[in-house]
């Protein structure tokens, strides 16, 4: 089975460790028509946003962290706001 790889670190574990070279690397990326800061575009300094915005990868899987990563967004969520 053809295996497709998030980051190259993975894609490398697949080929070296693994001896796997059916793998590709098809890298996480944001649709930038969609998602952009106008001011960039304008080649202007961007700005900090009042609210920050935090994203990443959830899973179920526990061994993969994301429960600590919550608790951390939480926690500096509660940080923060009592700065606005």
């Amino acid at each position: 089975m053809h295996k497709i790889a998030v980051a190259q670190w993975l894609a490398d574990i697949a080929r070296n460790e693994y001896g796997d070279l059916s793998v590709s690397l098809v890298p996480p990326t944001v649709d930038t028509k969609q998602f952009y800061d106008p001011q960039s575009r304008a080649k202007q300094l961007r700005g900090k946003q009042l609210v920050p915005t935090v994203r990443m990868y959830y899973t179920r899987t526990p061994w993969k962290g994301c429960d600590l990563a919550v608790k951390a967004f939480s926690l500096a969520a509660k940080k923060f706001l009592t700065f606005v």
